[in-house]
């Protein structure tokens, strides 16, 4: 089970203006005080040869502390880079942990890197967010999701703890649900409310699903999954002290409204499709199919969907399922099962023609991302955005190490309808770097001692 424990970090937020000023000003006049230090020592009876060492010193001193104050002022740390306006892409490999905070009418996608599976944080802009699966079943990959959460986001509470506003688990496989158990089960993680699969939990672990009850009273017929991973989702599920409501993934749901200035439409699954998920194809199909629209914008999501549940979301677009304006086109696909063969049929790209693409995945056996599925999104002019970065349009050369967590991706939808990405640096790699910085400032400051020892006394 999950971890009772976490070591919190220490994060820094972006400054406002005002805190700017006020550090600038607070530069500026350690600037001056520096510099007058140097000056007077000059003058005390030192030679000539000295006085003019001493003030080549202050005047170095000086041009330093004032170029730390403008990089400090504007946020910027040395080893920040970003790889081309053309590209859109940024990378972090300082000790600043960068965390995104929401405002009104903004939402933020953030697709975690939990290597070949699945993990994507919404941040909705009425201040709710949404978590959806939970990569697989590994202590590694539990922990960077929960780093990621509380190190990454603006989401804690002046006490330290997280409220998670939904939880969705889209299908039964271990590569989405494996760490959720702990994500939830977290000691400062609160959950209100979750949505799950139609799926009966059964087995030594986690035999008692209130499913059964429920599917006999709506006469609906479900199927049984029994594995460990699962059950244990469904452990931690219903013995959340916090936990409000549990939902069933169904076609027809909506989350959000005007009110919230968002909304989520269930296109998939139907409750036919639950009745035998004996076939991975079969479980894999039950992902919901979701449409978030937001000021103007549309986002698919898709778990792993294949071919029958994308037939499915066509024929519901067509019949008009809600009463919307929508006809198929998005401005960005979630890719279904990791890019595989099976799914992102080109049926579905004609009704989509997606201008941003994004894909998680890790180094695997079955060749995900597909080419073929790369070429057709290519074929529409699709930018594609993956976790397993090398894969990312435009991004080959782009640094990464693919048995660390550093391929997480942060898409942005402003209050303007304006779309951006950027890939967000790996803890493990941001822990060494600022035990490095902090090393850093403190030769930094031995051999500023050092100097004044030696001229100034």
């Amino acid at each position: 089970m999950a971890e009772k424990k976490n070591d919190k970090k220490t994060t820094r937020v972006a400054k406002s203006k005002s805190e700017q000023k006020k550090q600038l000003a607070g530069f500026a006049v350690g600037a001056a005080a520096a510099g007058a230090a140097a000056a007077a020592a000059a003058g005390k009876g030192k030679s000539k040869k000295k006085k003019k060492t001493i003030a080549v010193v202050a005047v170095i001193l000086v041009l330093a502390v004032i170029a730390c104050g403008a990089l400090y002022y504007y946020d910027i740390t040395p080893f920040n880079f970003e790889l081309g306006s053309s590209y859109g892409f940024k990378y972090y490999k300082n000790a600043v942990k960068k965390v995104v905070s929401t405002v009104d009418g903004e939402l933020i996608v953030h697709m975690i890197d939990v290597h070949q599976g699945d993990s994507i944080l919404l941040q909705l802009p009425d201040g709710k967010n949404m978590l959806i699966d939970g990569g697989d079943k590994d202590s590694k990959i539990a922990a960077h999701i929960i780093n990621y959460l509380f190190d990454y986001t603006d989401l804690k509470d002046e006490n330290g703890k997280i409220t998670l506003d939904y939880v969705m688990l889209t299908h039964t496989d271990a590569d989405h649900c494996g760490s959720l158990d702990n994500v939830i089960a977290h000691e400062d993680i609160d959950v209100k409310n979750v949505y799950r699969p139609m799926v009966v939990a059964e087995s030594k672990y986690f035999s008692n699903d209130p499913l059964k009850e429920y599917a006999e009273e709506m006469n609906y017929a479900v199927d049984t999954v029994t594995t460990q991973a699962y059950s244990d989702f469904m452990n931690a599920v219903y013995g959340e002290p916090t936990l409000e409501n549990v939902y069933y993934n169904l076609e027809g749901m909506t989350i959000g409204g005007e009110d919230a200035g968002y909304i989520f439409y269930f296109y998939n699954p139907s409750v036919e499709m639950y009745k035998t998920i004996s076939t991975a194809k079969q479980k894999n199909n039950v992902s919901p199919m979701m449409l978030l629209e937001f000021n103007g914008r549309r986002i698919l999501l898709t778990g792993d969907s294949d071919e029958e549940a994308e037939d499915n979301f066509i024929e519901n677009v067509s019949n008009r399922l809600f009463d919307n304006d929508f006809d198929g086109d998005v401005d960005v696909l979630k890719v279904a099962h990791h890019g595989g063969r099976e799914s992102t049929k080109q049926e579905l790209l004609d009704m989509l023609m997606p201008e941003y693409a994004m894909i998680s995945c890790g180094e695997n056996s079955y060749g995900h991302p597909r080419p073929e599925t790369l070429e057709k999104l290519a074929a529409k002019n699709t930018r594609v955005y993956c976790t397993y970065r090398k894969y990312s349009t435009g991004a080959e050369d782009y640094p990464y190490s693919s048995d660390k967590f550093d391929g997480n991706i942060r898409m942005k939808v402003d209050s303007e309808g304006n779309i951006s990405f950027d890939f967000v640096a790996d803890l493990i790699e941001s822990a060494k770097t600022t035990a490095s910085s902090n090393k850093s400032g403190e030769l930094l400051r031995a051999a500023f001692m050092g100097l004044r020892r030696r001229f100034c006394a």
